[in-house]
């Protein structure tokens, strides 16, 4: 089963050049759970049918760690074709290919010192004439000429279980001496069991292992290939971050109130005060929490929680045993799982929305009075209502303010810290500051 917590137990420990392909019907939903699935289980080629997404969605929405995004969209409605490659192989957009008339997207992948591989990601939508597998055969003739092993993943809702409709298929495989792996069924319901997910290889002598896994993610199941290769380790991640493991809250306080902030107080040109401010701060914040360089191996949405990942894994259980016994009573269990999976997924994004907003209000409250006095409509060049027109300075309250400026800002770190399910944030080991309670009122 490949899930965002489990992956799959058979690509989890073979070598390879792993590559999985799935009819996700609708990406953006479910793209948290794939996210989360390739950063605990990765693998080297993910692609995606009826993804369902148009131009106005930015490839940033997209975006997973270590994985380049190569799509081909038509409408929110249905179709749209994509391919997640990772960046530890080499990999490039065959452009002329995927400009085809042809729902597909089209990719040249090396790995090593061997000879590039082409990844193609074709979707057939049912409706479909004969013309569709002409321009199939079209592409695999140029994908060949790039290269001899060529990989063609996708759903082509033709049943390979039944003669007459997978002809074309037996044709192409024919024409280019492959074949096709996927010998399961890959989408089950309670009326029906086809094969309509294929992988289709040039080579097939080096593809170790082939398969379905099921997912309650969609109603098609996962279809996945290993070709056998020496899998790239790739460079490790790193991220720069303040250690806060000997921070002495005291002993910053004590810093932060000695400290000559009395220059910033002196200072005529609002943007020499700042720069004066920024500095005290980040050298005193830099002796205290000085910046370290960390190993990193990505992290989940912060919405996905144990609960419900139990929650999910039990919902691909329901599922796997659905479509493995065709019971009534037990598709009905399936879906009451997938629907309170869905509802959890809902409410947990829904209150990860929520903390945001009062912790911005938190932030206003907090930095307001600070900040009020900076804040008036002024004219570019008219600085008199920042100054104190006796002694030509800043307008603070007391010099305790700069001092209490900066505590609260470290508070609001901490409290951003303390809540955040950032597996590499460093939390202070000391006491949970006043700030943090009004985030709990």
């Amino acid at each position: 089963m490949v899930t965002a917590q489990t992956g799959s137990p058979c690509l989890r420990v073979k070598k390879g050049v792993k590559m999985i392909h799935l009819n996700i019907r609708s990406l953006l939903p479910k793209l948290d759970e794939i996210r989360a699935a390739l950063i605990n289980n990765p693998v080297d080629i993910l692609t995606l049918n009826e993804t369902w997404l148009d131009p106005s969605i930015d490839d940033n929405e997209l975006y997973i760690p270590n994985y380049t995004l190569y799509r081909k969209d038509r409408n929110r409605q249905g179709v749209g074709v994509a391919c997640y490659v990772t960046d530890n192989l080499q990999h490039k957009l065959i452009t002329e290919l995927t400009e085809l008339d042809i729902e597909g997207v089209w990719v040249e992948v090396k790995h090593n010192v061997g000879k590039p591989i082409v990844i193609g990601s074709v979707y057939r939508p049912p409706n479909s004439t004969t013309e569709f597998f002409e321009n199939l055969e079209t592409a695999m003739t140029a994908a060949t000429a790039i290269s001899d092993e060529v990989f063609l993943l996708g759903d082509l809702n033709c049943d390979v279980f039944k003669s007459r409709s997978c002809k074309k298929i037996d044709k192409i495989c024919s024409t280019f001496q492959a074949k096709q792996l996927i010998d399961e069924p890959t989408r089950v319901n309670e009326n029906s069991s086809t094969c309509i997910d294929i992988i289709i290889a040039t080579l097939p002598e080096k593809v170790s292992e082939s398969g379905v896994c099921s997912t309650g993610l969609s109603d098609h199941c996962f279809t996945y290939a290993v070709r056998k290769a020496k899998r790239p380790s790739g460079n490790p991640r790193t991220a720069t971050v303040r250690s806060y493991r000997r921070f002495d809250e005291t002993a910053f306080q004590q810093d932060l109130h000695s400290a000559p902030w009395s220059t910033v107080e002196e200072c005529t040109n609002i943007d020499d005060a700042l720069s004066s401010f920024q500095t005290m701060l980040t050298e005193i914040c830099d002796k205290h929490a000085p910046w370290v360089s960390v190993r990193i191996r990505g992290h989940e949405p912060p919405w996905i929680t144990q609960e419900y990942l139990s929650m999910a894994r039990e919902r691909d259980f329901y599922f796997d045993k659905a479509k493995k016994t065709k019971h009534p009573s037990m598709w009905e269990t399936a879906k009451k799982a997938r629907n309170k999976c869905n509802n959890m997924a809902r409410y947990l994004k829904n209150s990860i929305t929520a903390m945001k907003s009062k912790l911005k209000a938190v932030t206003v409250k907090v930095f307001g009075p600070h900040l009020r006095p900076f804040c008036h409509h002024v004219k570019p060049n008219n600085m008199s209502m920042f100054l104190n027109k006796k002694k030509k300075t800043l307008r603070m309250n007391s010099i305790h303010t700069l001092p209490q400026l900066a505590l609260n800002w470290l508070q609001l770190l901490r409290v951003y810290t303390e809540r955040s399910q950032d597996r590499h944030s460093f939390p202070l080991n000391s006491k949970i500051s006043p700030l943090s309670s009004l985030l709990s009122n």
